[in-house]
């Protein structure tokens, strides 16, 4: 039977592997060539990946330290807090791109920074209000222990701020799959709004279940999150015979008004052309 000490060590493993894969899924949407006015979206959603990279990659390093014994609070708790603001930096990345892909408006920046930089504010308030009074080591990992424990309607506020913004805008950009003609843009729009929506889906169910020390939900969650990554990876990357498949020419549709109506918001406001960042470059 594998003791607790072997069981963090792997949980670190799982996470050092897991921030890699975030990065190069990040360095990848970086890469793609897409026209200037997609720039930031695209660049924003390749913080999102770099930001929940470098944010697991601290996950494990703290289990790490648990592991070699290592449980000061206040290196903990500062670590923690630098943790708040990268989720925090990589949550307003993946809103705009998912509003921006949606509406195609490019003026939202400064109002999402606003409300984050709030947001993270009030974590942090929480955080300390909650008291931490030691470190907390599972077989899972480490985490700062709080006098507090508080899951009342505030605790709840901050989780659904945190989880619905997103949720949301997943959703909206399933229901722009439909709108879509071109295969290649349909699958890639399908598989990042699939993705999103289960990842952050999971996570609100597993928070309103109480899942979050239970034992299965630890091992479910990290593979939720990994294989979001690689399907979204997937979406951008597709191996040689799924691109064929996705660079068939498909059959036109019948140009009746709606589907002209359509066709018109795909192209303009809502920003899924092939420059786009959902899409390919020409």
């Amino acid at each position: 039977m594998h003791s607790v000490a072997d069981t963090l060590l792997l949980s670190a493993g799982f996470s050092f592997a897991s921030g890699i894969i975030y990065t190069i899924v990040g360095r990848v949407v970086q890469r793609r060539p897409v026209a200037d006015r997609h720039f930031l979206a695209n660049a924003l959603f390749a913080t999102w990946w770099y930001g929940l990279g470098l944010s697991t990659i601290i996950g494990g390093a703290l289990s790490l330290m648990a592991f070699q014994g290592n449980t000061d609070l206040n290196l903990h708790f500062t670590i923690s807090l630098l943790n708040v603001f990268l989720i925090c930096l990589a949550l307003l990345g993946l809103l705009y791109y998912l509003i921006y892909l949606f509406t195609g408006a490019r003026n939202i920046l400064p109002g999402l920074i606003v409300g984050y930089v709030l947001y993270f504010f009030l974590l942090v308030y929480y955080l300390i209000v909650s008291h931490p009074i030691g470190v907390n080591t599972t077989e899972w990992g480490a985490s700062v222990e709080y006098e507090n424990q508080d899951q009342g309607p505030f605790f709840y506020l901050i989780i659904l701020l945190l989880i619905a913004p997103q949720f949301l805008g997943a959703l909206a950009l399933l229901v722009l799959t439909f709108r879509v003609e071109d295969r290649e843009q349909r699958f890639r729009t399908a598989v990042v709004s699939l993705s999103i929506i289960i990842w952050f889906g999971s996570a609100f169910v597993a928070v309103a279940a109480n899942l979050g020390e239970n034992p299965a939900w630890q091992i479910v969650s990290r593979f939720i999150g990994l294989g979001a990554a690689l399907a979204i990876l997937t979406a951008y990357r597709p191996p040689a015979f799924l691109r064929r498949w996705l660079q068939k020419p498909t059959a036109p549709r019948k140009d009746d008004g709606a589907t002209s109506e359509a066709r018109a918001a795909s192209e303009g406001s809502r920003s899924v052309g092939r420059s786009s960042p959902i899409g390919t470059a020409s």
